[in-house]
């Protein structure tokens, strides 16, 4: 993107300098047009790329990197957002982290496309041998052939990554009642990794 960016911006100029011998004034808006596109989808790449790897993950850990993302859904959303975590501060080592992190950031997005929701809970809980996760939300819930559907390319998702961690995903719903994603994720033995 920044290399078709320097040459619009060389397109642009020489184009300026020939204006005399060549009718080119659609061109030039044009070529704006065209920079001004790609410094918004330079932002953009940006701002994606930090969300899905936020330095809050890297340097405070699971807990500090759920809190925010929650914040922003909020934010992004007017969802109410309700949160427990036990102990408040989890720390697991930085792939596991990155997996659970990823799981919970595509349970978000289902229910920003599917739910309908007005209200959102999440609790994530350390206990001696599971990390559990569970998302709630009070939308219109999730139908059962829709959880087992290869089309439900999220949910998908959500079951691979917590394979990779040797865990487990459950996910029913009600309609009108909401939808519930639990993970269950062991803690050592082949599965997260305490830091």
């Amino acid at each position: 993107m920044t290399t078709l960016g320097l040459d619009l911006s060389w397109l642009s100029n020489r184009l300026s300098r020939e204006r005399e011998t060549l009718d080119i004034d659609a061109l030039m808006v044009r070529t704006q047009a065209m920079s001004e596109l790609i410094d918004s989808t330079v932002q953009t790449v940006q701002r994606i790329s930090s969300e899905l790897i936020p330095g809050v993950l890297d340097h405070l850990g699971l807990s500090e990197a759920i809190k925010w993302q929650v914040d922003k859904f909020h934010r992004r959303t007017g969802i109410k957002c309700g949160i427990r975590i036990d102990p408040e501060n989890i720390m697991l080592d930085q792939d596991s982290s990155l997996t659970i992190f990823r799981i919970f950031q595509e349970a978000l997005t289902n229910i920003i496309r599917h739910a309908d929701a007005k209200e959102v809970t999440i609790a994530l809980k350390d206990s001696d041998a599971f990390l559990e996760m569970e998302i709630a939300d009070n939308g219109i819930g999730i139908q059962a052939h829709q959880v087992s559907s290869p089309e439900s390319i999220g949910l998908i998702g959500i079951r691979e990554r917590a394979r990779i961690l040797g865990g487990r995903v459950t996910i029913f719903g009600s309609t009108g009642q909401g939808t519930t994603v639990k993970v269950f994720i062991p803690i050592n033995e082949k599965g997260a990794v305490r830091d």
